[in-house]
């Protein structure tokens, strides 16, 4: 399960990254507006397609837990909140 699910993630991670050069490239151009708010959308696509990945696989992982076990996979969400929660680092 877990492999299942790191694999999915790269493969969503190296596509945005893909994205992310084609999106940069639209620099060397004098008017590429229009290309670069789609490929802009197509990565958000991709963002909330791992976002829904990530919560799939918690909540398949709380599937398997047995009753004395979920006092410590609700601990275990709540963490997830703070580390997902948090804001970007600035820079």
């Amino acid at each position: 399960m877990i492999d299942v699910h790191q694999n999915e993630i790269q493969q969503h991670d190296r596509a945005i990254n893909d994205l992310k050069r084609e999106l940069y490239l639209q620099l060397k151009s004098a008017n590429q507006e229009t290309k670069s708010e789609e490929l802009i959308a197509k990565m958000c696509e991709i963002q909330s397609e791992i976002e829904r990945a990530h919560f799939q696989h918690f909540f398949e992982i709380r599937a398997l837990c047995r009753p004395d076990q979920m006092d410590d996979f609700d601990s275990l969400s709540e963490e997830l909140a703070r580390i997902f929660g948090k804001p970007p680092l600035v820079r």
